[in-house]
């Protein structure tokens, strides 16, 4: 808490005040405003005849270089957090000011999970967002620790200068990130980032004589990786990193580090999609005090698509190799999973039917499962509809669920949905779910408001 204060009063105060005092820096309030977004949610769930509710409230305020928002929800939970912009006449960088429960992604979200989450057979490879991508909280958002931030953004004349994020929260935790984008005439595309940053964590000795993990003190643990992203032209795209993470038993000389790289080369309606991560030490401890459980991934795609003015038709197929461990009892046992997954979609004037089958299985074959996918969408001029069916058979247990969306693109009624579940164990009937919901929407020209109801029952 202490450094967050000093951040905020050495770096944050003095730096609004000299920008402020700039001439023709900070707009009129009347001339610089924009609007007012309120938000009103309410959640109902229905379990086995207990209801509970979770009301969620807020207000944001929107101004050319100013914003802020304030919500809070029934559980007593508030969120809270202002931005300000300081024009680039005022100072060289682009820069912006944060503070409040802040939400952070890019960089820092792959230091605490660098391995590659669930992949969809036709998802394409994409330059993710350098640097640790500080934002306001949403109305609904998870509560955060509170946070100051500072982004500076390089003037586009300079080929040098680097961009960077500089954050510090009240629970003593730093993390720093500069990067820089390159764009040689739209024919090649470079992002390099590097990142450090210093995260608080421990586990606490366990009352049991066996201990499922080595417990360290409290302390904070250095993070960091180095980014690399290229993309030339619409034929090749890569994006690479490798990171470290400290010992809290050896220090930075014992850190553990890994690496992950995603790449996709696309020619004349083919794409081949293929990506690896890998760990080069077992007993990696990851921030937040997590043991690295999935060592390693490899993984092929590859996908053909046929396009006419009306008509459009993709038909992929992904494989993929996973090294993991698992808690079995109190031991830990190795073991390798295979994914395969089928999906196709096809597309003619409004309409589009799209499909996905994944099949998962171990080596031991002691977990096995198979996931069905069906989606039926259409856009019209005044609404957009879309059916989507499911089926997962895992083991014994099998889940159905079925879902109807509805967008009517006028009115104040911006979406409707309704949909249930119903689950078997051995082929008997073991409980079932129904959920439905509707968002309200009116855009003004100062005045927003969205309110939101969701209702959902298990039987």
């Amino acid at each position: 808490m202490n450094l967050l204060r000093q951040f905020f009063f050495l770096v944050v105060l003095p730096c609004c005040f000299v920008f402020a005092e700039q001439e023709n820096c900070v707009k009129t309030l009347q001339d610089s405003f924009r609007g007012v977004d309120f938000y009103t949610g309410t959640g109902i769930k229905d379990v086995s005849g207990t209801y509970s509710l979770n009301d969620t409230a807020g207000i944001g305020v929107r101004f050319d270089d100013f914003k802020c928002i304030v919500s809070c929800s029934s559980d007593k939970s508030v969120r809270c957090g202002l931005s300000f912009h300081v024009p680039r006449r005022c100072f060289r960088y682009d820069t912006t000011f944060f503070a409040g429960n802040l939400r952070f992604s890019g960089a820092l979200s792959r230091l605490k999970h660098p391995w590659f989450s669930s992949s969809s057979v036709m998802k394409s490879c994409s330059l993710l967002s350098p640097g640790i991508e500080p934002a306001l909280p949403s109305f609904t958002s998870v509560k955060k620790p509170v946070s100051c931030a500072l982004k500076c953004l390089s003037p586009s004349f300079s080929f040098f200068l680097p961009s960077f994020d500089i954050a510090v929260s009240e629970d003593g935790e730093l993390y720093v990130s500069a990067f820089k984008r390159f764009n040689f005439q739209n024919l090649l595309r470079l992002s390099l980032s590097c990142t450090k940053a210093s995260f608080r964590y421990g586990v606490q000795p366990s009352k049991s004589w066996f201990y499922k993990k080595r417990p360290f003190k409290t302390n904070a643990y250095s993070s960091g990786d180095f980014e690399c992203g290229i993309a030339v032209l619409d034929v090749f795209k890569s994006f690479s990193a490798i990171g470290f993470s400290e010992s809290p038993f050896d220090g930075l000389s014992g850190s553990g580090f890994w690496g992950r790289s995603e790449n996709q080369i696309s020619l004349n309606g083919f794409s081949f999609r293929f990506s690896i991560f890998k760990d080069f030490d077992r007993a990696l401890i990851l921030p937040g005090g997590k043991t690295m459980n999935i060592h390693s991934q490899y993984l092929i795609n590859p996908k053909i698509s046929f396009d006419s003015e009306n008509a459009a038709f993709k038909l992929g197929i992904l494989l993929e190799q996973e090294e993991k461990e698992q808690q079995n009892g109190k031991i830990k046992e190795e073991m390798v999973s295979y994914s395969l997954k089928l999906g196709s979609s096809f597309s003619i004037f409004r309409c589009k039917v799209a499909a996905e089958f994944s099949n998962n299985f171990c080596t031991d074959r002691t977990s096995v499962s198979e996931k069905a996918n069906v989606r039926f969408s259409y856009k019209g001029n005044r609404l957009v509809s879309t059916t989507s069916l499911s089926a997962l058979l895992q083991d014994s247990k099998r889940t159905y669920t079925v879902k109807e969306t509805f967008q009517p693109a006028y009115g104040i009624i911006s979406s409707i949905y309704i949909g249930g579940t119903r689950t078997y164990e051995s082929g008997v009937y073991k409980n079932g779910t129904f959920f439905t919901g509707v968002t309200l929407t009116h855009m003004g020209s100062h005045l927003n408001w969205q309110g939101k109801i969701n209702f959902k029952s298990t039987f």
